[in-house]
């Protein structure tokens, strides 16, 4: 993903060079004349805008207890899941919060309905299973 917009900044990079370039020939110079500042800005740019896109590709993922998806979309960091609240299956908009899903999960049956519409065993199962949570009890 990180390759596809690192291209994407060097074929930007290519375009504004190459319009900067138009701009400052057109001026009433010649093409060669005063191109070093334009390309500079070019190679200013692309650098500022190659290091946003790795803030922003880093900051999209976030650690545990924090707010995730909902309107920004953001992921959780590595090893966790975005849970949302029980009942907001449906809700393309819903915050949820980063966890961490159970390694291991007792024998109790306490079922619960999964969005999907699977009913698991118990809560943690369904954690374990990175499910969303649609209410408890079985699913009818």
């Amino acid at each position: 993903m990180i390759w596809l917009a690192v291209m994407t900044a060097i074929m930007l990079c290519i375009i504004f060079v190459g319009v900067l370039t138009r701009t400052v020939a057109t001026n009433g110079r010649n093409a060669q004349e005063g191109n070093m500042l334009p390309r500079s800005m070019a190679v200013v740019f692309a650098l500022i805008f190659v290091a946003l896109i790795g803030q922003t590709d880093a900051a999209r993922a976030v650690g545990i207890g924090r707010t995730c998806a909902g309107l920004a979309g953001l992921g959780c960091d590595d090893g966790l899941w975005c849970e949302i609240e029980p009942g907001d299956c449906k809700r393309a908009d819903a915050d949820g919060r980063c966890v961490r899903a159970p390694q291991r999960c007792g024998l109790s049956y306490r079922p619960v309905c999964a969005c999907g519409g699977q009913t698991y065993r118990s809560d943690c199962l369904r954690e374990r299973a990175r499910a969303q949570k649609d209410h408890d009890g079985a699913c009818h």
